[in-house]
């Protein structure tokens, strides 16, 4: 009896494993001292709040409910990039993130940072070693990210979009990355297509404490807009997408 729980429990094991395929750690020494160099504010302390594998069940309100009122956070994504050749979701994965000076909230409202100074997010790709900044005194880059319950992680006007799911998403070039219309979203790519879209596998999220001596982050002044205008907005980001696209989006 002992013998068959045994290779009834390893039977179970190995089909939970078939549904959540085991990635490694997104956080790790040369990620985190990449990162600490991009952000530039000296000697940073990273605490983990969430992380989200593929096929695990959680989703959006699970991130906020973890991620939450944390002050200054950075999202790590393993993401599996669309291939519009074959309308699957199969180019190399990439390791992009994105880290805001503020803290996520569930209140429908975009944080928006009119001032230059504190304009300080950015979107980065660890696979590729680039890093996006604010589009600095424009009206787009005021669009720092989305506090929603109906998301998860989501930087600017679709830099850096997370569906409900937390296993789809969407990159576009708008807030981050310069205002020419050739500059690429974070994934590489050039210019609106079916190729912004991708797949999540494994997501990670960390508040980010200074070291004391570099003073804080500072949070934004105000948090602008209500659901009226979150709403427009996220309309205005799936529209951008042909229906085609998007069905393969889900369906995958």
């Amino acid at each position: 009896m002992k013998s068959i729980a045994f290779c009834l429990s390893l039977s179970v094991f190995g089909l939970v494993a078939s549904v959540l395929p085991l990635r490694a750690q997104l956080l790790n020494d040369a990620s985190e001292t990449q990162l600490v160099t991009w952000i530039n504010q000296g000697p940073l302390t990273f605490t983990h709040d969430f992380t989200k594998v593929a096929g695990d069940g959680q989703n959006a309100l699970d991130f906020h409910a973890a991620s939450d009122e944390k002050g200054p956070t950075v999202s790590l994504f393993d993401v599996t990039p669309f291939d519009t050749a074959d309308d699957q979701f199969d180019l190399p994965d990439q390791v992009i993130a994105g880290g805001i000076p503020a803290s996520w909230y569930s209140t429908n409202t975009w944080n928006i940072i009119s001032d230059p100074i504190n304009q300080s997010a950015m979107l980065f790709n660890l696979t590729d070693g680039f890093v996006e900044h604010e589009n600095v005194s424009t009206f787009s880059g005021m669009f720092q990210s989305l506090n929603s319950p109906l998301f998860g992680p989501t930087f600017g006007l679709g830099d850096l979009v997370t569906d409900f799911d937390l296993e789809h998403g969407i990159a576009i070039h708008s807030s981050y990355g310069g205002i020419s219309p050739y500059a690429p979203n974070i994934l590489g790519v050039v210019g609106l297509s079916a190729s912004d879209l991708f797949k999540v596998n494994r997501l990670e999220v960390y508040s980010v404490a200074l070291n004391p001596s570099t003073g804080d982050i500072p949070e934004p002044a105000g948090y602008g807009l209500c659901v009226a205008v979150a709403a427009a907005a996220v309309v205005l980001l799936r529209h951008r997408k042909s229906r085609t696209a998007l069905a393969t989006l889900h369906a995958v």
